[in-house]
């Protein structure tokens, strides 16, 4: 199957594991609750932009409370970001997979030490050829991305499954409950 049957999945972090949740830091943040980045924008702007590479100032992940790290996929604090193992970015070079952007992930451990091996992904809006594309559509803020069935297929034999993974013409339906109940990505 391809996009032609509009076999899409959507993946996202395992919110559900004991993993770490990682939330996104920069100098001058006075909190969780602060999402105004230096350069003045709101930061779902720079989500949706997925203009990362570019940023004039310093953006870096630290650990939430609690869980340990573990997975191909981390989930970022209810934020959009997407914060992938490099096991995927080289996967989807492999596979000549287009409709995405990535850029290495400076995340730290609770004393401060850098974790190599991840990077930040954006999903391109959709167009005719992508095989990574934004999940439902334009929600490019959303943690969520969608892959098409032979992406998926590819990596889960590559042992590339320990995330959530969901068939796109199930979770489209329920977009809008989704993206705020976590539930929703709990197999049938």
């Amino acid at each position: 199957m391809d996009e032609t049957t509009h076999d899409w999945w959507v993946l996202g972090a395992d919110h559900g594991r004991a993993l770490l949740h990682m939330q996104s830091a920069w100098v001058g943040r006075s909190g969780p609750s602060d999402f105004r980045l230096p350069d003045g924008r709101d930061e779902d702007e720079l989500v949706a932009s997925g203009e990362f590479a570019s940023c004039s100032f310093s953006l870096w992940f630290e650990p939430v409370p609690g869980g340990v790290l573990v997975g191909d996929m981390i989930a970022a604090n209810g934020a959009g970001y997407k914060i992938v193992s490099d096991r995927i970015i080289e996967a989807f070079d492999e596979l000549d997979v287009v409709g995405f952007l990535s850029t290495p992930a400076d995340l730290r451990t609770h004393d401060g030490s850098r974790l190599a091996g991840f990077h930040l992904l954006h999903a391109l809006p959709e167009s005719p050829g992508h095989k990574v594309r934004p999940f439902f559509g334009d929600l490019a803020h959303v943690w969520l991305f969608e892959v098409s069935s032979r992406v998926r297929w590819e990596l889960a034999r590559r042992g590339i499954d320990d995330m959530r993974i969901r068939p796109a013409r199930v979770l489209t339906d329920d977009a809008h409950w989704l993206v705020s109940d976590l539930s929703a990505l709990d197999p049938p």
